[in-house]
């Protein structure tokens, strides 16, 4: 959550809406002032994020190298540990 505070309320609004929309999330409204809604992942975004999830650790689980056979000095060729 503390990444949070590096998007406007808008952007966040806006990005909550459309994954309400999609039926990822789902959103609980308490009447209380200042007003207040608490958001939660549905089923599909639950089963979302179980796919997603082995996809944002593949770069942190991998070696980077540079290869020998490169064309631009700077181009980095990924190459998994192989997982048993």
């Amino acid at each position: 959550m503390e990444n949070l505070n590096k998007i406007s309320p808008k952007a966040l609004a806006d990005w909550l809406k459309e994954l309400e929309a999609e039926g990822l999330v789902k959103r609980a409204m308490f009447r209380e002032t200042p007003p207040r809604a608490e958001y939660s992942l549905t089923a599909n975004g639950l089963e979302l994020l179980k796919l997603i999830t082995p996809l944002m650790k593949w770069p942190v689980q991998g070696e980077y190298r540079k290869t020998k056979h490169q064309n631009k000095p700077n181009q980095l060729q990924f190459q998994m540990k192989a997982t048993n």
